[in-house]
């Protein structure tokens, strides 16, 4: 329908922008195939940014509003539903977590 069901354009900065995601210049970036719902409804991603930071985004309530989590260590991280109601598997380069071994890590 060339967009005519959209609803208007809503800036998420201000509920982005709180916890995990608060310094101003050092904003968590988003990967491509990292965003995952789940059969709840619940929609999650991560972020990473310099520093090998991490941080968890969620929506309880499709999108209306969103949350982050504390910061983890982690890099570039995509997300699968697991085989488990609720259950989120990660997995993201490994060096911020294992020593600096280079291999995949798993979260």
């Amino acid at each position: 329908d060339d967009g005519a069901s959209w609803s208007a354009a809503v800036d998420l900065t201000p509920q982005l922008a709180t916890g995990c995601n608060s310094d101003a210049g050092d904003r968590f970036q988003l990967s491509a195939g990292n965003k995952v719902q789940l059969a709840s409804g619940r929609m999650v991603w991560v972020g990473h940014r310099r520093h090998k930071r991490a941080c968890g985004f969620y929506s309880d309530d499709g999108g209306a509003t969103y949350h982050t989590t504390a910061v983890f260590t982690g890099n570039e991280i995509s997300l699968a539903a697991g085989a488990a109601p609720g259950e989120v598997v990660g997995s993201g380069r490994g060096s911020a977590v294992d020593g600096g071994s280079g291999h995949r890590a798993f979260y």
